[in-house]
């Protein structure tokens, strides 16, 4: 039978839920042959991998398409070519049938959208996963854009998520390497991210946390660099379960960043590096840190005078103060190649036994942090988890979500300034922070064994102590692993 003549099987209508769910497994594993396995038999076996993956993506939906999305800037895993095709995922997504968008309408405001904007354009402007945002005009805001929601995603989420369970389950008994990951566990996870996603009324709540508390509280430790941060006000007048209207912020998508490289009204690594900056900041100086869980291309406008505006807020992550104050720990410990304490803050971050453990984890640590010294901070804490998985060690959620959010950083920075990693951007920070943790451990701590040492260099070399002090300001790593080996001896 031709692959065009199954896939006919697939369009076939049944109120039988249990025929619903073998004909979608039917079509997941299908669609994932045809472009991945079996394409050189097809129309598409001169396609390359990014654009397979795509279409495959977009056949397959919106759960699919969230994965193509979390690909498109994992250029360790990808060429710059694939990513750049999957990157398409993110805002050109073909977008639903306007008689779809009237109904939403009725449903939620019992009147068309028409009614209710003024210069309501029936063609949208972005066309995404989750939503398509169309532009419109109200007398009371002006200029506003209104996200509606595509139909039945829940339910669709719940339904895929469930076959994607079943069939990791069959794969884990052809793998030795997936038996070892709690599946279920994982799927359990993605699920959670993506009805958090498609929920409006958390989305706006999001958006009013996140701006009030980076150009309120926060400013004190960020700054200046709070200006360059734009949220988009939320009019909940205009909103409902299924549609959010929002300020209308005119700018350049992150992935379309050549269209403006010689526009003089814009400053487009500076957006990004003060921008992304800032989020570093707030990380290592405050006590609380919320961060946009999506921070894809196409969620960040560049705006004129390097300014970023931060869309989609349907992921937000939130670090309470111990938290913050861990994970922070962690980044600094993975930083100063310091072993025994990555491994015991690591364990402590997810309330795992340090004596029971750390034996165990200790080689494959150490093998991991020489990783580290050439790779970049956005795969640092992914990393940390492969390894607890691998030892069956429960990893806290909130340590996952930032690990993600630091990997599509990573990719966009990738993207923007190619060859620039984060640590590149955000070393002097890190150095600050890493200052800062030695001058907090000073005060907590004995400080006789440091000074007797430090005398006893003095005496063989009086320059040497001006040469420790100008090296340990420009390399606080090293001077937090000599403080802890004199601490230690």
């Amino acid at each position: 039978m031709k692959l065009k003549n199954l896939k006919s099987i697939f369009s076939v209508k049944t109120a039988d839920p249990s025929m619903k769910k073998i004909r979608r497994s039917l079509q997941i594993s299908f669609t994932s042959i045809k472009y991945l396995v079996l394409y050189k038999l097809t129309r598409h076996r001169n396609k390359t991998l990014g654009t397979r993956l795509r279409l495959a993506c977009e056949e397959l939906g919106f759960v699919f398409i969230k994965i193509g999305q979390i690909l498109s800037t994992r250029y360790e895993l990808l060429s710059r070519e694939d990513c750049t095709e999957l990157q398409k995922l993110l805002d050109s997504v073909p977008p639903i049938p306007y008689e779809q968008v009237e109904k939403i309408f009725l449903e939620d405001f019992k009147v068309t959208p028409e009614t209710i904007f003024q210069n309501w354009n029936p063609i949208p402007i972005a066309s995404a996963s989750v939503a398509q945002v169309y532009k419109a005009h109200t007398l009371k805001y002006g200029d506003v854009a209104v996200k509606v929601r595509r139909p039945d995603i829940e339910k669709n989420i719940r339904s895929d998520l469930a076959i994607l369970k079943r069939l990791g389950k069959i794969a884990q008994l052809f793998s030795k390497d997936l038996r070892q990951i709690n599946l279920n566990e994982v799927f359990n996870q993605i699920e959670s991210w993506l009805l958090t996603e498609i929920d409006f009324r958390n989305e706006a709540d999001n958006l009013d946390r996140i701006s009030n508390s980076y150009h309120g509280k926060m400013r004190e430790v960020i700054g200046e660099y709070a200006d360059n941060m734009v949220f988009a006000k939320v009019y909940r007048d205009f909103s409902s379960d299924q549609v959010i209207t929002m300020e209308f912020i005119e700018g350049i998508p992150v992935r379309n960043f050549k269209s403006i490289e010689n526009n003089p009204l814009y400053n487009i690594k500076g957006s990004i590096k003060s921008s992304m900056g800032a989020i570093m900041k707030m990380w290592l100086n405050g006590d609380e840190f919320a961060f946009h869980g999506d921070p894809y291309p196409s969620n960040l406008l560049i705006l004129p005078h390097g300014k970023l505006a931060f869309l989609d807020f349907g992921l937000l992550g939130y670090l309470s103060k111990k938290d913050t104050r861990e994970t922070r720990d962690l980044l600094l410990a993975i930083y100063a190649q310091d072993l025994e304490a990555t491994i015991r803050t690591a364990l402590k971050m997810c309330g795992a036994s340090y004596e029971k453990y750390r034996s165990r984890i200790r080689e494959d640590v150490k093998k991991y942090l020489e990783t580290t010294k050439d790779s970049a901070m956005g795969f640092w804490f992914t990393g940390i988890a492969r390894i607890f998985i691998k030892h069956g060690i429960p990893f806290a959620y909130h340590v996952i979500l930032i690990g993600r959010m630091q990997a599509i950083v990573e990719g966009l920075f990738e993207t923007v300034i190619p060859g620039t990693t984060t640590i590149d951007a955000f070393g002097d920070e890190m150095k600050r922070g890493l200052r800062q943790q030695i001058f907090n451990n000073l005060l907590e701590t004995d400080l006789s064994p440091i000074f007797y040492a430090l005398s006893e260099q003095t005496k063989k070399s009086p320059k040497l102590i001006a040469g420790l002090i100008d090296t340990y300001f420009n390399d606080p790593a090293r001077a937090l692993r000599d403080f802890r080996t004199i601490i230690r001896a």
